[in-house]
Parts: C-alpha cells; structure tokens; sequence
C-alpha cells in the first residue's frame, strides 16, 4: 500500500540532500531555491510509474527551454500537463489544473538558468517520491 497520498507537492532546495525534501498535501509553492514536482488532486497516485515518466518528461522539456524559463515573470515557474499527457501538452506557466502534473522551478534556479541544480535536485525529488509510494 502506497504512503503516497493525492494531491501531494513534494519540494526540495537545490543544495540540500534528498532526506531533506519536504512532503506535503498540497504543500506550499517551491521557493527561490527550490524545486518541487506536485501531483494534483485528481491524478492517481497509485500508479508511480507513469507519474515518473512524466515528471521525466516536464523534466526533459525544462532543460530543453531553460531560456523560455530564465525569462519567465512567474514565481515559481510551473512547467505542466495533464496526467498521462504528451509532449505537445507541456505549457511553461499558464494556469495547471487539478488533473495536471507540475515541475516548479524557483526564481534563483530558473533566472540564471542553473541546469546542473535543477538536474541534481530533480533526480532526488524523483527518489522520494519512489520511496513515499512504497
């Protein structure tokens, strides 16, 4: 049985290790220096896998766009689509759904296009949700 419960943001400061994350329902906005990814309220959290495939895939398309990114007025930038969505749905900011997955990139990570933290912090905020879902 999952520990993973909907509508769950789970955030984490580029610098600081993944023990560190927090993990709330809903949570509040990533800040300057952080990054969360977010499940909201109608995606099934049940089925991990596919959620991480689209976190990959938010993921993919930010590292792509840093620029469009880095250029953003919003505070954090949100990078979303719908769950089970497709590359042609990311939107960088907009307005996210509660069917929508979202990867939130702080002000500071977003604005000097800091692509290693956003790296580094992704890939540990992807192995708490793999453990929260255990």
């Amino acid at each position: 049985m999952s520990s993973l419960l909907a509508n769950t943001r789970i955030k984490l400061g580029a610098s600081s290790p993944k023990k560190d994350a927090v993990v709330a329902q809903p949570g509040t906005a990533a800040g300057a220096n952080e990054v969360a990814i977010w499940a909201a309220a109608d995606c099934p959290e049940n089925l991990t896998q596919t959620l991480v495939g689209g976190f990959q895939e938010l993921f993919d398309h930010a590292k792509s766009n840093m620029p469009a990114i880095a250029a953003s007025v919003a505070t954090p930038t949100v990078v979303h689509m719908p769950y089970n969505g497709s590359i042609s749905d990311i939107e960088i900011d907009g307005t996210p759904t509660a069917g929508e997955i979202r990867l939130e990139i702080g002000q500071t990570i977003g604005s000097g296009q800091r692509s290693h933290f956003l790296n580094r912090t992704f890939k540990r905020l992807i192995e708490r949700l793999l453990e929260e879902s255990k």
